[in-house]
């Protein structure tokens, strides 16, 4: 259920299914050396995830589909990682996130294993934007999937990004066209039967 008074709706980088996003993060380290992924599902079963290899080689695997520089250099996605994002990782205020999922997105230990909507988002009425990077963790297909699923979706995706793109080379492109969306949103004066037709643009 919603609020009747709700006018739009913005869903950003994120599908709508706890299985598609772990199918989409197996994907994201499909290209890691057989030992390291290896050592990586071991340290999982292990619950020993807080490992300094293991620890490095998630910072890998963030540094090209979480938090990715441009142009792309690893070290430079590393380091820019580091500096920028893993400091609001540290924030307390995700331990809810950590009760409800785990560590990170290899590892579920929380009560959204099961977690799907997609027989729910026939629900949504009002009109939505559905945002997705071509380059994110969660890829673009799980996204679009679900803003196909939405009546009255709008759905783009940067061709450029990641899954932090507000901390990216489109940070401004990602608010305008956030931005843009509400201000057409707020012209509707009621919830619109004629609300354009759901497209998709890269």
């Amino acid at each position: 259920d919603y609020p009747a008074g709700l006018a739009s709706l913005t869903l950003s980088h994120h599908p709508a299914s706890a299985t598609e996003i772990l199918a989409s993060a197996e994907d994201g380290r499909n290209g890691l050396a057989i030992d390291d992924y290896s050592l990586m599902r071991q340290l999982e079963v292990t619950g020993e995830t807080d490992r300094s290899d293991y620890q490095a080689l998630l910072t890998d695997i963030y540094s090209r589909g979480f938090r990715r520089s441009t142009p792309f250099d690893l070290e430079r996605s590393r380091r820019e990682l580091a500096e920028l994002v893993m400091p609001l990782l540290d924030n307390p205020g995700l331990e809810p996130r950590r009760v409800m999922w785990g560590p990170n997105e290899f590892s579920v230990t929380g009560n959204l294993l099961h977690w799907n909507v997609h027989d729910r988002l026939s629900e949504l009425r009002v009109p939505t934007l559905v945002l997705s990077s071509w380059y994110d963790e969660i890829q673009p297909r799980y996204v679009q999937r679900m803003a196909e699923g939405i009546a009255h979706s709008e759905f783009i995706i940067f061709g450029r990004s990641s899954h932090m793109i507000m901390f990216e080379h489109e940070a401004d492109a990602y608010f305008s066209a956030i931005s843009n969306f509400i201000d057409r949103a707020r012209a509707v004066t009621t919830r619109p039967a004629t609300w354009p037709a759901p497209t998709t643009s890269r």
